[in-house]
């Protein structure tokens, strides 16, 4: 079977640090308003239960949270395109109490560090996660949960190492869709257009646009986000031109045959209003899984479920694990 991937993951997923949404609107000076973010971060991860770990795994320093009792069922969450592990800490509080919860930065996202020769791919992306999760001996009867690009490496993973796989969650999931009417996902150019984050107003342009009711964030804040965006563009670039260049190689019939692979129980989770992948890639994903679950579809909720509405995000994922994701994978070694 050849490896997929989708013309669209340059554009999924320019999203703010949960830091940022639980920001106090204040007036702060640059050098201050680094500080509270630093401290704000620090603050979430610990009361999320999680604490920040780096490993070596072959060439790649993966940086990763980690939270929960290692004896209990581990959790994997992947974050999407120029996002970074803290994405997942609203979500984490939820789950490290009963779950064991990791959440690696993705190559080239957050503090991981990769090779200038990195083939930043999502069958690249996907076999560097199953080293990861090797190196991290987490491998069987994981849980998978993966948003928009995180969603699209997430279902490689279970299609390719589906013995290996306990369940699947696809939040607003990057794919090769065929019945989509989102312009940003017909059409890679204006995504990169419309979702990039180059000049000083443009994250504010874009968080109305990915959100239907984006979150206040103090100006002095969202500055230096919007900056640190801005100081990412050179690395970000370089993985948006490769998957470009890979995604002309794929058709959806290709992204068919992975899901057609994953025999997981999967639970699909999307936002009604989500302007990049709308609701026909629901019906999709329903037609090619073989155990999909009943979809959540959240109202009034854009492409990014986990920000928007991080508490019916996580009552969906734990009534899921309870049940057809908590029953033992019938592949599994």
């Amino acid at each position: 079977m050849k490896l997929w991937t989708t013309p669209l993951l340059v554009s999924v997923l320019l999203t703010l640090m949960p830091s940022l949404v639980m920001a106090k609107p204040k007036m702060a000076t640059p050098t201050q308003a680094v500080l509270d973010i630093n401290s704000l971060m620090a603050e979430q991860q610990q009361w999320a239960g999680l604490s920040t770990k780096t490993i070596t795994v072959g060439d790649i320093n993966w940086t990763y949270s980690e939270g929960g009792n290692p004896s209990k069922p581990t959790i994997m969450l992947v974050h999407g395109f120029s996002g970074d592990r803290n994405h997942w800490n609203m979500l984490a509080a939820k789950l490290t109490k009963n779950y064991h919860v990791i959440i690696p930065d993705l190559p080239a996202h957050g503090t991981t560090v990769v090779p200038e020769s990195y083939d930043y791919q999502v069958a690249e992306l996907t076999t560097s996660l199953r080293r990861f999760a090797e190196a991290m001996n987490i491998t069987h009867n994981l849980h998978v949960v993966g948003h928009s690009l995180g969603g699209a490496v997430s279902l490689l993973y279970a299609s390719m190492y589906f013995m290996d796989i306990q369940s699947l969650t696809l939040i607003s999931t990057a794919g090769l869709y065929k019945t989509t009417k989102s312009p940003y996902s017909k059409d890679p150019s204006l995504a990169i257009q419309q979702l990039q984050v180059q000049q000083k107003g443009d994250l504010k342009r874009v968080f109305n646009m990915v959100m239907t009711s984006p979150p206040f964030v103090p100006g002095a804040i969202l500055d230096l986000e919007e900056q640190r965006m801005i100081d990412a563009l050179p690395k970000l670039s370089k993985m948006t031109q490769r998957l470009l260049e890979t995604a002309k190689l794929y058709s959806s019939d290709e992204f068919y045959l992975g899901l057609r692979a994953i025999e997981a129980p999967t639970l699909i989770v999307w936002g009604d209003s989500d302007p990049l992948f709308d609701l026909p890639a629901v019906a999709e994903l329903q037609q090619e899984l073989k155990n999909e679950q009943p979809p959540v579809i959240l109202r009034n909720v854009g492409h990014l479920p986990m920000f928007e509405a991080d508490q019916k995000v996580a009552d969906a994922l734990l009534g899921f694990l309870q049940g057809a994701g908590g029953k033992p994978n019938p592949f599994g070694k």
